[in-house]
């Protein structure tokens, strides 16, 4: 004979007692839950700072390659400004050069000439041109009239021996029609761009 135990516990507590096993359950479960997500959550917080770490790091890197490329922009720009400075003074002393080298001290060559015509040469006129050949400096021509073809020999060797002529030339030397003792001349010469001569 079999007995069956009787259950004296009334429906009510057991309902009771069921739901609080399930609202313990549940309340187990949301805490797993929560902790759970607070694990990620953290976990994400940590990952995306160090993220933002790396980006910032990044940031201050490109900043840095900025000022330098800045600064590299910046000494170019002022070497290309030196370099064409010193261009442009290169050519102004070149051409003060040239422009000093052509200059003449007509004072001490009309000084000297003076010096150098024989008492019986008389001249009417001295004028100057740019030499035929390139960088011989200027050239000068003599034109007077003298009493006799002796006083023109006499200038002709007077400047090539000056000191401050080079290659004179008698262009031409004739007697003066109706005038027995008056020789018209003409005389071109280069002026020396050396010692002693009339250059500044």
């Amino acid at each position: 004979m079999i007995i069956k135990g009787i259950n004296l516990i009334p429906p009510e507590a057991k309902e009771r007692w069921r739901a609080r096993r399930w609202r313990a359950v549940i309340v187990i479960a949301c805490a797993v839950y929560a902790a759970a997500f607070m694990a990620v959550y953290v976990r994400q917080r940590s990952s995306a700072a160090g993220r933002l770490r790396q980006v910032e790091a990044l940031k201050a890197e490109r900043d840095r390659g900025f000022s330098r490329m800045s600064g590299y922009a910046e000494f170019t720009k002022k070497l290309a400004d030196l370099q064409k400075a010193e261009a442009e003074i290169g050519k102004r002393l070149g051409a003060a050069g040239v422009i000093g080298a052509e200059r003449v001290s007509w004072a001490d060559v009309l000084r000297r000439i003076s010096r150098d015509v024989p008492p019986d040469v008389w001249l009417k006129s001295i004028s100057t041109s740019d030499a035929a050949s390139s960088g011989a400096g200027k050239r000068i021509k003599f034109i007077g009239s003298s009493s006799a073809n002796s006083g023109v020999t006499s200038l002709l060797f007077a400047l090539e021996n000056s000191g401050y002529c080079r290659n004179a030339t008698l262009v031409y030397s004739q007697r003066r029609a109706g005038a027995d003792a008056v020789f018209d001349f003409e005389i071109n010469a280069d002026i020396k761009p050396t010692a002693g001569a009339a250059y500044e």
